[in-house]
């Protein structure tokens, strides 16, 4: 009724402005006592359910990450700070063990001397052959 919402609000309003602040109610209280709808939270900004509040953040995310777009905007990241990607370090790495194959080292010197482990060197060199730049 009427009466008990006009009551509810006062009630919320003194806990509010109360110097003490001992007791505040929970966002879903204050809901349930004013009689809240779901349209009125989403004009809101404090007071809206949990329901409300993970629409809102869904919204966000949505908005914030678009894959393409994020991924472009990491690689505009790694280049500013003068990084390399991983494909692009996996490219280098392969392209060094070439240089140093055609040089004449074996597989065990090639990866003692670029500290890589022996599987790395061996799936590198595979990928070479296939690649037939062997």
């Amino acid at each position: 009724s009427e009466r008990e919402v006009i009551r509810a609000t006062r009630s919320a309003e003194r806990c509010y402005l109360d110097k003490n602040k001992q007791y505040k109610y929970k966002n879903e209280t204050l809901i349930e006592l004013l009689e809240i709808t779901e349209e009125e939270q989403r004009n809101m900004t404090i007071i809206i359910s949990k329901e409300e509040y993970k629409r809102r953040k869904r919204i966000r995310n949505k908005n914030s990450y678009d894959g393409e777009k994020a991924k472009k905007i990491y690689q505009e990241k790694l280049k500013s700070q003068g990084k390399l990607s991983e494909k692009e370090k996996i490219s280098q790495r392969r392209e060094k063990i070439l240089d140093l194959l055609d040089k004449g080292h074996t597989q065990k010197e090639i990866y003692t001397l670029m500290k890589i482990s022996k599987r790395t060197c061996i799936n590198d060199v595979n990928f070479l052959r296939e690649q037939g730049l062997i």
